[in-house]
């Protein structure tokens, strides 16, 4: 899975970002026992949990990785705490899109040339794009 914007903001040919190996993103339900007096507990609805997308960005632009990194979080602006339309794109070729807000962990990278963000996302699932054809003739 490849995501190619964030609020609007598409990070273009210059970055890349992808879902790590190992990383595939997906919610968790959480069973929810109700205890009844006299009796024996049963399980309720189960809560679900939000869906945590670790993303990994790469850079092959012109710029140093220092600055990579600075121009991107602009455009990622994660002290911005509302949520936005995370788009993407599946291997098959499928549009993508999640409603998320942008976490940025606190943790030492591995490599200069790459920057882990994670996408925590309010459903626990991606939903299609609808993809129409328009046809028409020019004068």
């Amino acid at each position: 899975m490849k995501f190619t914007s964030f609020r609007g903001q598409v990070w273009g040919s210059d970055y890349w970002a992808g879902v790590p190996n190992g990383g595939i993103p997906m919610g968790s339900v959480v069973p929810n026992i109700i205890y009844r007096p006299g009796t024996v507990p049963v399980f309720g609805l189960g809560q679900v949990s939000e869906m945590s997308v670790p993303v990994r960005f790469g850079y092959k632009g012109g710029l140093t990785y220092e600055n990579a990194w600075i121009e991107l979080m602009k455009k990622l602006d994660p002290l911005n705490p509302a949520p936005g339309l995370l788009a993407g794109q599946l291997n098959d070729g499928t549009a993508v899109q999640t409603t998320a807000v942008i976490t940025v962990p606190a943790q030492a990278e591995e490599e200069v040339n790459g920057l882990t963000v994670v996408f925590v996302c309010v459903n626990s699932f991606f939903s299609g794009i609808a993809r129409s054809l328009a046809t028409g003739t020019f004068a």
